[in-house]
């Protein structure tokens, strides 16, 4: 990836005419040359001069046959802020901090929003303590080279938006969001995109703060008011879901709750057993039937095993209290002889005797 380098004693000469890329003849007496100062593929900055014309701007250097130096963006020259129309002759050409390049921090704030980059800023520092601020890049296209420190100053909960041009991106998004107080963005132009070298400060924790929370634009999320269903099974893994509700919006044809423990549940309420609801069901203490059933009557099995009301009354199962054993076996020893019954009584005969 392409840096922006500065290095010392970087030094070379030319002879290229006209405004195009400069081709390089090597290092000055007591000098390096750019490839070995810059590096090949990093960009800097630069100054070259005849001794009369001069021209201040950001190049990429490129190790070849000969070395090239490109002039991305001319910041300033002597030919009105344009490139200089080189002509024959030999020209310096050597690694400078140009005025452009050393600008201080300009100071931005709520009212200036939205604010556009200029030429001459280096940085800017946002107060955005009387509202949010948005700061509009430049074009990458006459940027190259260029770096820009950001920075948000205030403590308030209002954001700074960094917008890049159009549809161009800042490390592949169109916009970078500084939410916290100090916390800041050094950006640099590599030609096709803005990149973010560094920044001091917290960084965003504050997701209140940040700009487009209330743009439905990332379906992938579930949001807070349950108004998006899942798109696919959820698998929570190893981990409980606590809710004061648990619903099946399902209407039939499909099981609404799939257990795969054998666990008996504590305090599980329900009102429907094996499609029976649960008033069908008799308590145990006797205190509830589906059916009104006739009264004072034993209840017995028939031959499906079903509970049926009995003819035998209460009447006659009090009969057999106090009875501490088989009935049968009593009788049945009364009539072996294990006693004998004497009647006395008096005959009286109505017919003659024949």
């Amino acid at each position: 990836m392409a840096k922006f380098r500065s290095a010392p004693r970087v030094q070379e000469t030319t002879a290229t005419t006209g405004t195009g890329t400069y081709s390089l003849a090597g290092a000055a007496t007591g000098a390096q040359s750019f490839v070995a100062g810059i590096g090949d593929g990093n960009t800097c900055a630069y100054v070259a001069t005849d001794g009369t014309d001069w021209e201040e701007g950001i190049g990429t250097v490129t190790d070849a046959s000969p070395d090239t130096l490109s002039r991305d963006v001319v910041l300033n020259s002597s030919n009105s802020g344009s490139a200089v129309d080189w002509g024959s002759g030999n020209k310096d050409v050597f690694v400078s901090h140009p005025a452009v390049i050393r600008h201080p921090h300009a100071a931005i704030d709520n009212s200036d929003s939205p604010y556009t980059v200029e030429l001459p800023d280096r940085g800017l520092d946002c107060d955005a303590t009387s509202g949010a601020i948005t700061v509009n890049l430049p074009a990458v296209a006459e940027s190259k080279g260029r770096l820009l420190d950001i920075a948000k100053i205030d403590s308030s909960a209002n954001a700074v938006t960094i917008d890049a041009d159009g549809s161009e991106e800042i490390n592949g998004a169109t916009t970078l969001v500084l939410s916290d107080q100090y916390d800041a963005a050094t950006l640099l132009c590599i030609g096709s995109e803005w990149i973010r070298l560094g920044g001091g400060g917290s960084g965003v924790s504050d997701h209140g703060a940040l700009a487009g929370l209330t743009d439905d634009d990332h379906t992938q999320y579930l949001l807070a008011d349950g108004t998006r269903g899942l798109s696919a099974d959820w698998d929570a893994g190893s981990h409980k879901i606590t809710a004061e509700q648990l619903e099946s919006d399902v209407a039939g044809g499909t099981a609404p709750l799939l257990v795969a423990s054998t666990t008996l549940v504590d305090n599980l309420n329900a009102d429907l057993l094996d499609g029976v609801e649960g008033d069908d069901y008799a308590l145990a203490d006797g205190t509830r039937w589906t059916d009104t059933q006739t009264a004072d009557r034993a209840v017995e099995t028939d031959g499906s095993g079903n509970l049926v009301v009995s003819d035998i009354t209460s009447t006659e199962l009090g009969y057999l209290d106090g009875v501490t054993s088989n009935i049968q076996t009593q009788l049945d020893a009364k009539s072996s002889g294990q006693g004998i019954l004497a009647v006395r009584c008096t005959v009286v005969i109505k017919q003659p005797l024949v």
